[in-house]
């Protein structure tokens, strides 16, 4: 870890501010679970390290903050995308509240209403991303049904098998009927085979 020292720092910022927070025996990654379940960003904590009374000089991104858990972890990468999933699948109703506050003091300028609109928006869109079960759109299972391709197998399948052979015991009663009517020989066909 000697040449990651700028992910070692923010880790030992994380588990400082896990005790300090939550108390003894608390992991960086409680700390931020529970950070994004209350509906923070994690950029807003990427932030909070580094604002002037912050423990790091610098900003950590996104990706610092994950390494970095990832490193107190172990390198259980699957461990960490699971509990910030879960994290932010709580964290979803709070992105709602949030957009309803924001939706219930907005002011009468319209300036204001378009920002309001937005920032509301959003917040939405994010709470329906992280929990798709309460938020998200219901998709409806699709039936799509193609006429053309549907007549093309018919007509490849009359081509290799021939034209499909229906018994009279099938037809209907009143169909077999006109059938045996237009069987019946005329004259005129009769005299027609004998000559």
């Amino acid at each position: 870890m000697a040449g990651r020292p700028k992910t070692r720092a923010t880790l030992d910022a994380l588990q400082a501010l896990a005790v300090k927070m939550m108390g003894e025996g608390t992991s960086a990654l409680e700390y931020v679970s529970d950070i994004l379940a209350s509906g923070e960003r994690m950029l807003d904590l990427c932030d909070l390290l580094a604002k002037p009374a912050g423990p790091l000089n610098f900003t950590p991104s996104y990706g610092m903050v994950q390494n970095a858990l990832e490193m107190e972890a172990d390198g259980k990468k699957q461990e960490v995308a699971a509990a910030l999933s879960a994290a932010r699948r709580q964290g979803a109703h709070s992105k709602v509240e949030q957009a309803e506050q924001i939706a219930d003091t907005v002011g009468a300028d319209r300036d204001q209403v378009a920002r309001a609109k937005l920032q509301a928006e959003m917040r939405t869109w994010a709470a329906s991303r992280n929990n798709r079960d309460a938020y998200g759109d219901q998709k409806a299972a699709g039936v799509e049904i193609n006429i053309g391709e549907l007549h093309l197998g018919a007509l490849q399948r009359i081509q290799t098998n021939g034209p499909p052979r229906v018994l009279p015991s099938v037809l209907p009663a009143a169909l077999a009927e006109v059938v045996e009517a237009e069987l019946v020989p005329n004259e005129d066909s009769i005299e027609s085979l004998f000559q």
